[in-house]
């Protein structure tokens, strides 16, 4: 997306798994066929499949986004959470300029704190229930441009 001299590249689920015909590869060789893969045009990037590993390509960041680009994280708190603690120290070390929606360590350690009795965890589960931690309401990001 484009909006005035910003470029805005949204990551979405797309995955990378290394078949130049799909994912993250097959979007570089068409940026690459319409001639913008040299532009490197997006200054904000939306990570795409929450941070994780498999959402990261090496030539997205070589030849579509710009250096020092505004990063954008929406974790995933729910099962095994995303991004794991090395997805965090990559997407940083591509940019210091990141930023997320919530935030995944607190959540991750609220859910560590609550203990339950292991009869009332065995009768929830007998039951098909799960109770999670009401963390805090969505959370969303803001760019301003202030130009």
């Amino acid at each position: 997306m484009r909006f005035g001299s910003q470029a805005v590249l949204l990551g979405g689920d797309l995955e990378e798994d290394g078949d130049p015909n799909l994912g993250w590869s097959a979007a570089v060789q068409s940026f690459e066929a319409a001639g913008l893969a040299t532009e490197r045009i997006a200054s904000i990037f939306k990570q795409p499949h929450h941070g994780s590993a498999n959402g990261h390509c090496d030539e997205v960041w070589d030849w579509l986004i710009t250096p020092e680009p505004i990063t954008i994280l929406t974790p995933w708190n729910r099962g095994v959470g995303l991004p794991r603690p090395a997805n965090i120290e990559r997407i940083l070390s591509k940019s210091e300029r990141s930023y997320s929606s919530s935030n995944y360590v607190a959540a991750r350690a609220l859910r560590a704190l609550i203990k339950r009795d292991p009869a009332v965890e065995r009768t929830l589960r007998e039951d098909g229930r799960r109770i999670r931690p009401a963390l805090s309401k969505m959370g969303h990001v803001r760019l301003r441009n202030g130009g």
